[in-house]
């Protein structure tokens, strides 16, 4: 496992044991992210999936012979990050109870790297 993913397994095992009790602290960080697309986050990201077999080239789906390909583009990412926001809020409220499912998750994201982790966040920053 690189450093980089070890770090990341240590911060959210901290995380997990933190969030444990009325105040979810991974959500929140996942809403702020589907809201203002940190540079951090895609960089924390492209990090994590670097030299993984996961990690293929994904083919361009923004309709490149429409007229406007960068207005679908946008609206692709806009409509992802809604999605993203309101998982984040359902989370918010399953993760006041004892067991913090948003970390957990990252955590499974974390080591295993999910294809479907990667394109999601693919649609969320778009072309950023």
């Amino acid at each position: 496992m690189t450093t980089i993913r070890l770090k990341c397994v240590f911060a959210l095992i901290l995380i997990v044991i933190a969030s444990i009790g009325p105040f979810p602290i991974a959500s929140p960080i996942g809403a702020f992210v589907a809201l203002f697309r940190p540079r951090w986050f895609k960089t924390l990201v492209d990090n994590i999936y670097r030299n993984s077999r996961q990690n293929p080239t994904l083919p361009d789906s923004s309709g490149a012979s429409d007229g406007n390909p960068g207005r679908k583009k946008n609206l692709a990412s806009a409509v992802a990050r809604l999605q993203l926001l309101s998982a984040m809020i359902v989370f918010m409220l399953l993760d006041i109870g004892p067991i913090p499912t948003v970390s957990l998750i990252a955590l499974f994201i974390v080591i295993f790297r999910p294809q479907w982790f990667l394109t999601l966040i693919k649609r969320v920053y778009g072309e950023q």
